[in-house]
């Protein structure tokens, strides 16, 4: 079993990291209560909620079992607390507790800070607990729930099942209760998973084994002692029609999972059919990197990793998810963006380039600043791969660079010219249009490349002219626009350079689009300006350059 260690596999913190409210929530989209019910507040106690929940509320749970009374059901502020507060209450330090894949957090977590090992189910021997997911999360399988519990049982385990979707069943008869099964079994219930109401908050812990439900009950009143009464009662209203609206979304899902399983059979995606619930498990033909999954945010989308379910390189996929909006988003998750920018640029090291800063700052204030336009240029490559809007690639002279959030490759031997032109080359092989930037302009506007990528659905060819007659920026459509002869006979490093470039496009006639002119810097007069276009921009345009202008400006004062 492959259970997660970092935080960035806990489903609870992959949602708090990653999904925002604007994004369609791919992996698990709740089903909606149908109509709306009256709660009489007039005949609601305001005191405090009896432990464990209120008699009536505890009768109308018990009724979802076949041997279960009212005695053996305990409320809890959403499946979450029972999860802990049986973790709470099965525990011991330095002793194994058991799980399988899709351990919810809050049992899991909650078993490490008493103290406890987690093992694999298959280890369970000696744990005190033995928590599972009928059906499986989120693959929606059926679990075997008797051997599972005379495996428990057999090991002096405690079974805990977490049941939340078992009422949700797509093929098959509905699976019996593990609390039905045997009284040592404990099973985990809730409202929202299944009615598509979450905002109540109403869990539960079913169980005729006394023991476990006093020690429970125990935790239960050192967390939150129960939900609100208000909450209680409209979870009585709410299960006056609960079979109703089980239907209603068990149709729902059984007419919609055949389209879901389309889109992603039509993608390439594995995946076995789920038997219950409103969750699938599915891995997609290739490995979806952290750039596909940015991508696939920044155009409101979200698919929750399966990884801490113990499915690697896997996702959870929604039974109740719109296939249209589906098909979209595998569609960006799976497509390759048809840019790519290529940053050209020297490794930063001390006493290296930029001679005539140097001259005036010094090796060491020279170096730093090198280094953050290096560092901002190459983070701005980043950002727009992350986000989508192109692949990224640095070639570089000197150096290998370390810690680099971009594909990095060393420079060819040669003049700038044919460096500039083996740039080109390795980006056409990445996408469909390439744009090529130094690193001497570490202020460069996201907008201003967009408008370069733009300018190449026309043009042939894109340049940006520098301000001391050089360019920025030059960008191309295909190879042919690489023609061998385009730098022929420019003279580097002088204030020609883009004049003669731009006359050797023509002659092969291929169409220039001229950008506006930006500067780079190379000198302290550019280095002043640079810190004053700084000021009008916001916080997050080159934040290392604005740090390190900062520290070198506060040196010449001093």
């Amino acid at each position: 079993m492959a259970r997660p260690t970092a935080a960035q596999h806990d489903v609870i913190e992959a949602y708090a990291a990653n999904f925002r409210a604007d994004l369609v929530d791919l992996s698990c989209p709740s089903p909606h209560f149908e109509g709306y019910f009256a709660v009489d507040t007039t005949t609601v106690d305001p005191g405090f909620p009896i432990p464990g929940g209120s008699f009536e509320l505890r009768e109308r749970i018990a009724r979802l079992y076949q041997r279960l009374e009212a005695d053996d059901i305990l409320v809890t502020s959403g499946a979450s607390e029972a999860l802990v507060a049986l973790a709470a209450a099965l525990a011991r330090p330095g002793e194994p507790v058991a799980v399988t894949d899709g351990a919810y957090p809050s049992f899991t977590e909650t078993a490490r800070l008493a103290g406890a090992r987690l093992v694999d189910s298959a280890e369970a021997r000696g744990a005190t607990a033995l928590l599972a997911s009928n059906p499986t999360v989120p693959g929606g399988r059926r679990v075997a729930l008797e051997a599972l519990i005379a495996r428990a049982l057999a090991t002096g385990a405690v079974p805990v099942v977490d049941e939340v979707y078992r009422h949700i069943v797509l093929s098959g008869r509905p699976p019996v209760a593990a609390a039905d099964l045997h009284p040592a079994a404990v099973s985990v219930g809730d409202l929202s998973k299944t009615l598509g109401l979450g905002g109540l908050r109403i869990g539960w812990i079913a169980t005729r084994n006394a023991a476990v439900r006093a020690a429970a009950a125990r935790w239960l009143r050192l967390l939150t002692g129960g939900p609100s009464v208000l909450s209680e009662a409209a979870a009585c209203a709410a299960l006056e029609t609960f079979d109703e609206q089980v239907a209603r979304h068990t149709d729902q899902a059984r007419e919609n999972a055949p389209r879901v399983y389309e889109v992603l059979r039509a993608a390439g995606w594995s995946f076995e059919r789920a038997e219950l619930g409103l969750t699938v498990c599915a891995t997609p033909p290739a490995p979806a990197d952290g750039a596909a999954l940015e991508r696939l945010r920044a155009n409101g989308f979200f698919l929750l990793p399966a990884d801490s379910f113990g499915r690697a390189g896997a996702f959870r996929v929604g039974l109740l998810t719109p296939p249209e909006r589906l098909a979209t988003a595998l569609d960006v998750l799976h497509s390759e963006p048809r840019r790519c920018l290529v940053v050209l640029g020297r490794t930063p090291e001390m006493g290296r380039g930029k001679t005539r800063l140097a001259a005036t700052l010094g090796d060491q204030a020279t170096y730093e600043l090198a280094r953050a336009f290096f560092d901002d240029t190459c983070g701005l490559a980043a950002a727009g791969e992350r986000g989508g809007s192109w692949r990224s690639l640095l070639l570089y002279e000197g150096r290998a660079p370390v810690g680099r959030a971009i594909e990095a490759t060393p420079q060819p031997l040669g003049d700038l010219g044919t460096r500039i032109r083996a740039g080109l080359e390795a980006g056409l092989k990445r996408g469909e249009r390439v744009v090529l930037i130094g690193t001497d302009t570490p202020d460069v506007a996201r907008a201003y490349l967009d408008g370069a990528f733009e300018a190449l659905e026309e043009a042939d060819v894109v340049i940006g002219p520098a301000r001391d007659g050089g360019f920025t920026l030059i960008g191309v459509q295909d190879t042919l626009s690489l023609d061998p002869s385009i730098f022929d006979g420019v003279e580097w490093s002088t204030s020609t350079v883009c004049e003669q470039t731009v006359a050797n496009l023509e002659r092969l006639g291929l169409r220039v689009a001229v950008l506006d002119e930006r500067e780079d810097v190379d000198d302290i007069g550019s280095l002043g300006r640079l810190a004053r276009r700084l000021d009008g921009e916001a916080a997050e345009v080159a934040p290392r350059t604005r740090a390190a202008l900062a520290a070198v400006f506060a040196e010449v004062r001093a």
